[in-house]
């Protein structure tokens, strides 16, 4: 256990290296969401800006993590994967390897919008809630990236970035869900996206959240990821 745990955090900190050296690859995104956030907060819609910040936080992990099939697929293409599974280093142990290192670039990437919105709504949650977003998005956004069909590095890419783009930018992440009818913020809940941008901000107290709500998110982003987890061993196992 010990060893498989080494072995995966050892090629997390190499994809991970290689991430955060390519931090222009973030600056895109980086760009468009402080300007957003900065155009709210200069017309006086801090409480949008807000809700800009978390968004912002939940697509670069989100998109990040999603996008590391692309590794995978990439060396499977280049014949570079054998190489590595040639070690004691298990199928298992190289996807979640690939899969943390982009959550560590990402995370590093996104603080940011960290800082800024702890300077903006302070509150002893802050960390708490970035672990939470980290973690949750990791799971669900590699899990779903390895269920696309296609091992192309260079059509999966593109089909990738547009599912990671759907989940994050259609649901309530970037904007607060009283834009939306009450009734579907319930059917929203079957969204993880939805769920981990709900939750967030209620612990943050950027928005309000009933009780049903928030039990109704924490319970289906768990089934989700559960599910998730399932289906996406199963398919690494049959590849």
């Amino acid at each position: 256990m010990v060893c498989a745990l080494a072995r995966i955090i050892a090629i997390a900190i190499m994809i991970a290296r290689r991430g955060v050296k390519s931090w222009f690859s973030y600056a895109t995104s980086a760009l468009l969401n402080l300007w957003l956030m900065f155009m709210f907060a200069a017309f006086g819609i801090q409480r949008v800006a807000l809700h800009v910040l978390v968004g912002a936080i939940i697509y670069t992990l989100f998109s990040s993590c999603m996008l590391s099939v692309i590794y995978d697929a990439y060396y499977e293409a280049i014949k570079l994967r054998e190489l590595f599974l040639a070690s004691p280093l298990s199928r298992i142990e190289f996807l979640l390897g690939i899969s943390l290192g982009h959550m560590m670039a990402a995370t590093i990437m996104s603080i940011p919008y960290e800082a800024i919105l702890a300077y903006l709504r302070p509150t002893p949650l802050i960390v708490l809630v970035y672990v939470f977003i980290a973690l949750s998005s990791w799971i669900v956004a590699t899990c779903i990236g390895y269920l696309i069909p296609s091992r192309d590095p260079f059509t999966v890419g593109p089909k990738a970035s547009l599912i990671a783009s759907l989940m994050t930018l259609l649901p309530p992440v970037y904007y607060p869900d009283t834009l939306l009818p009450s009734q579907a913020r319930y059917l929203l809940a079957a969204i993880p996206t939805y769920s981990i941008a709900k939750i967030s901000k209620v612990l943050l107290g950027i928005e309000r959240g009933s009780a049903a709500i928030l039990v109704l998110c924490a319970l289906l982003l768990t089934i989700e990821m559960l599910a998730l987890l399932w289906v996406a061993i199963r398919r690494v196992h049959e590849d």
